[in-house]
């Protein structure tokens, strides 16, 4: 098991959000081969330097306004070994998802005139007939907020996720942009996309988790299969059979 630690001065209001995203990726390695492949530890041991080989660390940045994340990594150059991690994540992706939600979430107001507009464009008409509006844009269903979420709420799942992405980067996965490609838009319950390594946006990329105290969620399947590939030989990798619409 790879332990992940964070530096001691991270807010005890974020540590829930830093040990989920990290965890989070333990299902995967549940689902093919029935154990944990993170466990978060917690602060980093005092006198603990940032580089120590010995250490994964999520870097926390109390800059409020450094509207960046990243992976890095320390390897042997003759083996390719990977020896460590360090990803750094500031307190600005928190500040980041109060501003979103402030922007994208209506106020009663907003929300009754652009009824009141969809109500008058469905009225038009042109020598007695109909004229039909085929595409109107309701800013109030920009966001789809879940029951009793606020912004903090909403905040805090951003950061999880922008970690969420971070990890993927330390077990070797890429900004690959494919992974929405393998969806199958047909079934019912499909996901945003089948990668967490995609850009996706904030609002829809929430569906990584089913709460925000949660670890737990979707198995995404571009990444369960990348994981294979790279840690178990392919032996978990399924073909996508666009006839039988599914993985088989």
């Amino acid at each position: 098991v790879v332990e992940w630690y964070v530096t001691a001065n991270v807010p005890d209001e974020y540590l829930p959000e830093i040990r989920t995203g990290i965890e989070g990726w333990n299902r995967y390695a549940q689902s093919m081969w029935g154990r944990d492949i993170v466990k978060f530890m917690g602060r980093l041991p005092v006198n603990v330097k940032l580089g120590d080989p010995r250490y994964n660390v999520v870097n926390w940045d109390s800059v409020a306004d450094a509207g960046a994340a990243y992976e890095s990594q320390a390897s042997d150059p003759e083996s390719g070994i990977q020896s460590h991690s360090l990803i750094y994540l500031p307190l600005a992706w928190v500040n980041i998802g109060k501003e979103y939600w402030d922007r994208g979430r209506f106020s009663d107001a907003q929300e009754n005139a652009a009824n009141a507009m969809n109500r008058l464009l469905k009225k038009r008409s042109f020598m007695g007939r109909a004229m039909p509006v085929h595409c109107l844009y309701d800013p109030t269903a920009n966001l789809s907020m879940r029951p009793r979420q606020d912004s903090e709420d909403f905040a805090k799942e951003l950061l999880k996720g922008v970690l969420f992405h971070e990890m993927g980067h330390s077990f070797g996965l890429a900004h690959n942009f494919k992974g929405s490609l393998s969806m199958d838009l047909d079934q019912s319950d499909a996901m945003f996309s089948t990668s967490i390594m995609d850009y996706n946006q904030y609002n829809i990329e929430r569906g990584a988790f089913e709460s925000v105290e949660s670890d737990k969620g979707p198995l995404l399947e571009y990444d369960r299969q990348i994981l294979s590939v790279l840690y178990n030989e392919g032996k978990d990798v399924k073909f996508f059979c666009v006839g039988r619409k599914g993985y088989e």
